[in-house]
C-alpha cells in the first residue's frame, strides 16, 4: 500500500486554537448573562404574583371553595321559605365574611378562603310577589326574580379575583 495515499486522509487537526476557545468563552459569558438578568427580571414580578394570604390555599383551590360555598348558598336562597323581604333585607345589609351568621340563614357556615366576603345583589329581572306566581293564570307576567352572589377579595391581586354565581329564585318557578 501506499503511506502517502493513507497520510493524506488522515486529519492534521488537533483541537481548538487559542482564539477560537476565547471566543466559545466570550459567547458562554454573553449567553449567561443575558440569561440571568431576564431570570432575574421575571422573578422580581413572578414574586409578587406569588404571595398568598394566610390560610389561602392558591388561586385554583381558593376559586374552587366559593364555587362550592356559593352553589350551597344559592341554593338555600333559591328555596320559596325564604321570603322576598328577607331578601330585599340581605341585599340591604350589604357584603359580610359569614353569611349563615349574618343573613340568619340555615345550615352551616360556608368554608371560605380568607380575604373573601360574600355579596348578594339583584338584577333587572325582579321576583315577583308569590301571591302572582302561584296564581300564574291570574298574573301571567309574574317571573321568578334572578340574583348574582357574588365573592369579593378584600384585596385585588394576581391570587386574589372575584367571582360570581347567577341564581334564580324562588326555585319552584325557575
Amino acid at each position: 500500500m501506499n503511506t502517502a495515499k493513507l497520510h493524506a486522509r488522515v486529519s492534521r487537526d488537533q483541537g481548538m486554537t487559542l482564539v477560537e476557545v476565547l471566543i466559545a468563552l466570550m459567547l458562554l459569558v454573553a449567553f449567561m448573562g443575558v440569561y440571568v438578568a431576564v431570570t432575574e427580571f421575571t422573578n422580581r414580578f413572578l414574586g409578587e404574583s406569588e404571595k398568598v394570604l394566610p390560610g389561602s390555599q392558591g388561586l385554583l383551590v381558593d376559586q374552587h371553595q366559593l364555587q362550592t360555598a356559593m352553589d350551597r348558598l344559592a341554593d338555600t336562597l333559591a328555596q320559596p321559605g325564604i321570603e322576598q323581604t328577607e331578601i330585599a333585607s340581605i341585599i340591604t345589609s350589604g357584603c359580610t365574611y359569614d353569611p349563615t351568621g349574618s343573613w340568619a340563614l340555615p345550615g352551616a357556615k360556608p368554608d371560605l378562603p380568607p380575604g373573601y366576603r360574600i355579596c348578594l345583589r339583584s338584577t333587572s329581572l325582579a321576583e315577583s310577589p308569590m301571591t302572582q306566581l302561584l296564581e300564574r293564570s291570574k298574573f301571567p307576567q309574574a317571573r321568578p326574580g334572578i340574583y348574582v352572589l357574588q365573592a369579593l377579595p378584600d384585596e385585588v391581586s394576581a391570587t386574589t379575583q372575584q367571582s360570581r354565581r347567577l341564581f334564580c329564585r324562588p326555585k319552584p318557578f325557575c
